[in-house]
């Protein structure tokens, strides 16, 4: 064993390429292989986006453990301008700091936390040594992934209808972490998962394409899938995700979740005023491009009752129809409140 894990001669991981998003086809595009005596890119870019530094940079910390839980490569943190890109090059290898003593070999790379952002994992990757016998079951405890054995049906949390729900982040390799026989990944740039199964439910949060997806349920009619990407929990449509593998095994889980509520967007900020008049006195400015919960119209539907967080404060005026868009949800009538 001890040849197959010899030190090599190589640069620090620091020398690596800073380039801008411009010059390359993928920016966040990350392959790596993991094998026994280290691991190597495929050609990997990580985006630069979150000052963390508080110094208009990203730090970013790789590091690698065994089946049984031991660190076998010390962390190293590197840190690149936000908005460039740190590239590492196809065939750019490097070795283990200690020797594995048992697959399967884990790789991680995270974002720091710091300057009021937490801490992000970007990537994870998976990888067995044909030379160990030994497999240990610690890896999933070694990096804090979230469970999924303790499934009871419920989704995470859903967003205020005004807000804009957060990225969901997704583990790579899900299938080999949690030894799956099947998953599912987002075929569309931006794609909704909810609280119920159906567009009538409110958002949890926002998948990017490519994303991996633990399947947890499904709906009769398999028209909607129950997935965990991180921590978050939430329904997704099945038109906009691929299978991998056998997900048959998917139970069939109850649609309900939390109904969303009819919204009004306004193509423009206007004054929200406290009843449906121009005469009527301004309470704040509402934003435009953002949904308000309705709670009410005038008779002619000329103006719509909403709520609007003025100054950290959620408040009820009015706003006319004639500067935004209607957007049905899960409530049927709009009551008439003025």
């Amino acid at each position: 064993m001890r040849s197959l894990f010899a030190r090599r001669v190589l640069l620090p991981l620091l020398c690596v390429l800073f380039i801008s998003p411009a010059q390359i086809a993928d920016a966040s595009s990350i392959a790596f292989s993991v094998g026994c005596s280290g691991f190597t890119s495929a050609g990997s870019f990580l985006d630069t986006q979150r000052d963390n530094t508080g110094q208009n940079q990203e730090a970013f910390t790789f590091v690698a453990y065994d089946g049984f839980g031991n660190q076998i490569y010390a962390p190293e943190t590197v840190s690149f301008i936000v908005g460039g890109s740190l590239s590492l090059p196809n065939g750019y290898f490097r070795g283990w700091s200690s020797e594995p003593q048992a697959n399967p070999l884990l790789l991680s790379v995270v974002s720091n936390a710091g300057n009021g952002v937490p801490e992000q994992v970007v990537y994870w990757k998976t990888g067995d040594c044909p030379l160990l016998s030994e497999r240990g079951e610690a890896v999933l405890n070694t990096l804090g992934l979230p469970p999924i054995d303790d499934f009871d049906g419920t989704t995470s949390a859903s967003v205020p209808v005004e807000q804009v729900p957060p990225d969901a982040v997704g583990v790579n390799n899900v299938a080999e972490l949690y030894d799956l026989a099947g998953y599912a990944i987002v075929n569309t740039p931006r794609l909704n998962m909810r609280t119920g199964a159906g567009v009538g439910y409110t958002r949890i949060a926002i998948l990017d394409g490519g994303t991996e997806l633990i399947v947890l349920g499904r709906n009769r009619d398999v028209t909607w899938w129950l997935v965990q990407a991180g921590d978050k929990r939430g329904w997704v449509s099945a038109e906009y995700v691929a299978l991998r593998g056998d997900v048959r095994g998917a139970s069939i889980v109850p649609e309900a979740g939390e109904v969303q509520p009819n919204r009004f967007i306004l193509f423009r900020g206007v004054p929200l005023r406290q009843g449906p008049t121009n005469l009527s006195n301004a309470v704040c400015d509402a934003p435009g491009n953002i949904e308000f919960p309705i709670i009410g119209r005038d008779a002619g539907f000329d103006w719509y009752q909403v709520q609007v967080n003025c100054n950290g404060a959620l408040t009820t005026g009015w706003l006319p129809a004639e500067f935004g868009a209607f957007r049905a949800g899960g409530v049927k009538t709009i009551p008439l409140t003025g």
